[in-house]
């Protein structure tokens, strides 16, 4: 129970959305982590009108079914071909770190920077280097 993650999944929207809208339809949720009853991730929509970044909290067959406008974005309308992609963003570090003590095998004790995110576990420290 709790924020899933898995490597580069992305693909485009299948069919319009309008900013209100709770259920996305993309082309192919494959890529995208299994979500069981109390799991979330993070995505990004990407359209010609801007980004928003959308809590994922149910994924069935290609529909996903989204709590709209995370992370300070704003509710927008996308269109069918736009980009849903699994990226990183500051609610999913935030949310890793809420999490506090994390079941053995996954992160533990993550700490935000202004520069890095640093995630420990069973004496191991990753950094993960925000670029600037």
């Amino acid at each position: 129970m709790g924020i899933k993650f898995s490597n580069n999944a992305g693909t485009i929207i299948s069919a319009d959305v309008t900013s209100d809208a709770t259920s996305i339809l993309v082309d192919d949720a494959s890529e995208f982590p299994t979500l069981g009853a109390g799991d979330w991730c993070y995505a990004t929509i990407i359209g010609s009108f801007g980004i928003e970044i959308v809590k994922v909290t149910a994924i069935t067959g290609n529909n996903m079914i989204v709590e709209r406008a995370k992370d300070n974005t704003s509710a927008l309308a996308f269109i069918s071909s736009d980009r849903f992609e699994l990226r990183n963003n500051a609610a999913m570090f935030e949310d890793i770190t809420a999490a506090g003590d994390i079941a053995d095998g996954e992160v533990g004790n993550a700490q935000l920077a202004s520069d890095a995110v640093i995630m420990t576990h069973s004496g191991a420290t990753v950094v993960i280097d925000a670029g600037v």
